[in-house]
């Protein structure tokens, strides 16, 4: 895939998810593994790549705490 199919997924993904409020997240980063199977006697992959992740979720609530006055009154 082309690094410009890549940019258009991400952007109309990204632009749908402000539309509907929700929040989003871009990473970037670098993955890197190593499996062997009998101590990389038998089989050995080495897997190096960069990564491209983009979060989309719901926004948190933000709890809204409303302190009531005491009434000053003649007692």
């Amino acid at each position: 895939m082309s690094e410009e199919t890549i940019k258009e997924i991400f952007l109309e993904i990204a632009f749908r998810a402000m539309e509907t409020g929700k929040e989003i997240k871009l990473e970037k980063g670098k993955n890197t593994s190593l499996n062997e199977i009998l101590g990389g006697s038998f089989q050995k992959s080495n897997t190096n790549y960069d990564s491209l992740v983009l979060n989309v979720f719901q926004p948190e609530e933000a709890e809204t705490v409303v302190e009531d006055e005491a009434e000053e009154g003649d007692t």
